[in-house]
């Protein structure tokens, strides 16, 4: 943590992985719920997740070359926060259910390969040019503080997720459900100002 930047970057990782694992874990409260669809859909939903991300995995790569990987994974934020917006109004749009659950899956694997993808090359940046300034490499070091961070930041979503979902109005948990995609845009959007922060120029430079 004495380098600034990876302190800068692994603060806004660790937001993120606070929101997506909130995300993640209320999907299934978003179909069952928020959908009225059957639970045998979060299957369906969760592989389409994966293989969707996996589809973008190519182009996010090309794309990062072109407009660099701080600007992408700025633009994956945003991606989120819209993405968690729509989902605090699942049920709500005049729109079939069960497209609007393959929407917001679809959308949401977007940026979701996004992050599959990048963190880890920023990381790997970072501990190229912590290398070539003090002359000790340390990459183990830096990957896994970088999943320590993420560990915490599940650590932290379960929490606040387990205490939105005993939130009841009515007998009902459904207001708690939708606050679970509020905070999680919430966390992205903090998540994107902090990386605003994050000097990639530097990084790049002294890379050279």
């Amino acid at each position: 943590f004495s380098n600034r930047e990876f302190t800068v970057f692994a603060l806004s990782d660790l937001v993120y992985w606070i929101a997506v694992t909130m995300f993640q874990s209320s999907l299934l409260y978003y179909i069952t719920v928020l959908l009225n669809l059957p639970d045998t859909m979060f299957g369906t939903l969760f592989i389409l997740l994966g293989v969707g991300s996996f589809i973008f995995y190519v182009p996010v790569n090309l794309l990062a070359k072109r407009v660099g990987k701080k600007s992408l994974l700025l633009g994956a934020f945003v991606m989120f926060v819209l993405v968690y917006i729509a989902g605090a109004f699942m049920g709500m749009m005049p729109i079939s259910t069960t497209l609007q659950a393959y929407l917001l899956v679809a959308l949401a694997s977007i940026p979701m390969a996004v992050f599959g993808i990048l963190p880890n090359a920023v990381i790997a940046d970072i501990a190229e040019y912590d290398a070539k300034r003090t002359g000790v490499r340390r990459e183990g070091m830096f990957f896994g503080t970088r999943t320590f961070m993420s560990k915490i930041g599940q650590m932290f979503s379960m929490l606040i997720l387990s205490a939105l979902l005993l939130y009841e109005v009515n007998g009902s948990n459904e207001l708690g459900i939708r606050l679970t995609a509020v905070f999680a845009a919430v966390f992205c959007l903090v998540g994107m100002i902090t990386l605003f922060f994050y000097n990639e120029k530097k990084i790049l430079e002294g890379l050279k």
